[in-house]
């Protein structure tokens, strides 16, 4: 009789446990695709910081701006900044200018002379 009793407990367990088992194992392939079905860009910030001209001459171009914004969604917010660490003045201090534009990925071409001229500036203040 105990015998029976016990058996028919452990049926009963084995079948809930069983039945509450569930597979949900995907594969990474699987993972990556809803990450990226949820993951979307609102805008895209650039900041570049350099402490001389030949710096921002070779860190800053417009190709390299132009291939970001060639991989930005449509109708994203971009901002562009540009900090240039100056050297020290008479008084001691750190001079330094920061120049920054924002825009909207739908106008690309307008936005890649906004950088343009913010980087002829940025090469001004380098040369003063």
């Amino acid at each position: 009789m105990f015998k029976k009793v016990l058996t028919g407990i452990a049926l009963i367990v084995a079948s809930t446990s069983i039945a509450q088992t569930i597979n949900v194992e995907k594969t990474s392939e699987e993972r990556k695709a809803h990450i990226y079905e949820k993951a979307e860009l609102k805008s895209v910030s650039i900041e570049v910081s350099v402490d001389s001209l030949e710096e921002l001459k070779t860190t800053v171009t417009k190709k390299d701006i132009k291939e970001i914004l060639d991989h930005s969604a449509p109708n994203e917010e971009i901002t562009f900044k540009i900090v240039c660490n100056g050297r020290n003045t008479d008084e001691g201090l750190k001079s330094h200018a920061t120049y920054e534009i924002k825009g909207n990925t739908d106008d690309k071409d307008f936005f890649l002379n906004l950088i343009g001229k913010v980087r002829n500036a940025a090469i001004k203040y380098y040369k003063s």
